[in-house]
């Protein structure tokens, strides 16, 4: 095996690695996708399987403060066919136990998979699987697959992606033959479109410009390209997006794609600078409040999109001097003591409100009482009066 070939096999691995990585990371925006569309006025979490060994998963423990009681209960898993599957929440673990194995057996859970858990009722959850590596298909344009239409507005989404199911199997498929097409050296012959298909090394690139471009040349807005490979792309974005994206390479005088791999597939390419606006816009969209996985979420994603080539440093600068702010102070503390402190309260309005229930029964049950003593007491004073007649008559 010659250097080049030792090379080629190299960077083929790491590119296939990275297509799932960012299949991971579109297989989590399909499970917000869900989310997003489902019935607001019943709290619904997201989770991503990191194992199916244990029996059990764990639920966020945030999650379990605000929604779930305080002690073991019986729990329903209601799946994409409407089957129920009973399982056991256990308050001091916060995990779904005895039951769940059933469930993840049933349904052929792999690590990797994302579920959406949905409380519809106080202990039911209406469970959505996106299937590992589903998330594949989604850089075209596919989201994952996922079970139950319980909302009406979710109903069109769902049969729209139940139709696309194939599609993602067929995703999935691609993804076992570029894993297997990186342990054979690769060969001049094979076809372009398989390069674009897997996100191999495209031996024989068509340039329209063997010109280079450079940031530097553009003045503006309008004649601002992207381009990958000697290829024009910007075709591949919406209007906002390459507009957002231009701002961004001018806040550093340079496209940020500048060092994307030689002969990286086009598609990828393209998702890879979607990834990035998308992050950017969620970091200056986020607040303190934001949650701590969200944060863990991007830098996992920028890290990916590092190792493609993107010139996303200064992003992941930002993000870390934000994460100290947010979690690493003073500030993260009083953050943290108002959470507390706001579920403390929801905790509290919870009891009141059942002991305001249990003194408006209280309330009635002596109102019925007065009336029962008021007419057992006429009746009392009669049987007296009847009494006191008999030992009062004459001898």
């Amino acid at each position: 095996m010659t250097d080049r070939t030792v090379y080629l096999n190299s960077f083929e691995h790491k590119q296939v690695f990275a297509i799932r990585d960012i299949a991971k990371i579109c297989g989590m925006k399909s499970a917000e996708k869900v989310q997003a569309n489902l019935d607001p006025r019943f709290p619904s979490f997201v989770k991503a399987l990191t194992s199916v060994t244990c029996g059990c998963v764990r639920i966020p423990a945030e999650f379990c403060s605000l929604h779930l009681p305080k002690h073991d209960f019986a729990l329903t898993l209601v799946d994409e066919n409407r089957a129920e599957y009973l399982t056991t929440y256990l308050h001091r673990r916060k995990v779904l136990s005895r039951g769940w194995r059933s469930f993840s057996t049933a349904h052929k859970l792999v690590k990797g998979d994302i579920l959406v858990f949905h409380l519809v009722k106080d202990a039911t959850f209406q469970l959505y699987i996106i299937r590992a590596y589903s998330g594949l298909s989604a850089i075209g344009g596919v989201v994952g697959h996922h079970g139950l239409d319980s909302h009406p507005n979710q109903t069109s989404m769902c049969k729209d992606i139940k139709a696309k199911e194939e599609t993602c199997k067929r995703g999935r498929k691609r993804l076992k033959t570029a894993l297997r097409a990186v342990r054979q050296p690769p060969t001049v012959e094979k076809s372009r479109s398989d390069n674009e298909e897997f996100g191999l090394v495209v031996l024989k690139r068509v340039r329209l410009s063997e010109k280079t471009l450079e940031f530097k040349d553009m003045k503006d807005l309008d004649s601002f390209t992207i381009a990958v490979n000697g290829l024009n792309i910007d075709s591949k974005f919406s209007k906002n997006d390459r507009e957002k994206y231009y701002e961004l390479c001018r806040s550093q005088d340079t496209f940020l794609h500048d060092n994307l791999r030689e002969g990286i597939n086009i598609k990828l390419a393209a998702g890879a600078i979607s990834e990035t606006v998308d992050i950017a816009d969620a970091i200056k969209a986020s607040k303190l409040s934001s949650p701590q996985e969200d944060f863990a979420a991007w830098e996992k994603s920028l890290g990916v999109l590092e190792k493609l080539g993107m010139n996303v440093y200064f992003l992941r600068a930002r993000l870390q001097q934000l994460f100290r702010v947010a979690f690493e102070s003073e500030v993260a503390a009083d953050s943290m003591c108002y959470r507390i402190a706001i579920g403390e309260r929801a905790r509290v309005e919870e009891e009141i409100r059942t002991v305001e229930d249990k003194l408006s029964e209280l309330k009635t049950t002596s109102k019925r009482l007065d009336a029962e003593i008021e007419i057992l007491e006429k009746r009392a004073r009669f049987h007296e009066l009847k009494y006191q007649t008999e030992v009062d008559s004459p001898w």
